[in-house]
């Protein structure tokens, strides 16, 4: 994939916590080999979680993680060709 393409994160809740998924141009991008962190600050405390690859184009906490409704929080992603992405969200 050419560094140029602009990649994009989507945060989505899930019952046992959250996954971040990569796109470009609307097309899933391989999450293999990739890495990444996900901080939010949820009650004052604040938190940051690695990330490990999951499904197509997922990344997902390694240990669970409960993000409630109103929490801001970071995706950080670095694919395997090495090209780091990051957004903010406000989960809903």
């Amino acid at each position: 994939m050419p560094p140029e393409q602009a990649l994009k994160l989507e945060l989505a809740k899930k019952k046992d916590g959250a996954i971040v998924y990569v796109t470009t141009d609307g097309h899933k991008v391989s999450t293999i080999g990739a890495t990444g962190t996900l901080a939010y600050t949820s009650g004052g405390k604040a938190t940051e979680v690695a990330l490990k690859p999951a499904g197509v184009n997922g990344m997902e906490p390694v240990k669970a993680t409960t993000i409630a409704a109103g929490t801001k929080a970071r995706a950080t992603v670095t694919t395997a060709e090495k090209i780091t992405v990051s957004s903010e969200f406000l989960v809903k």
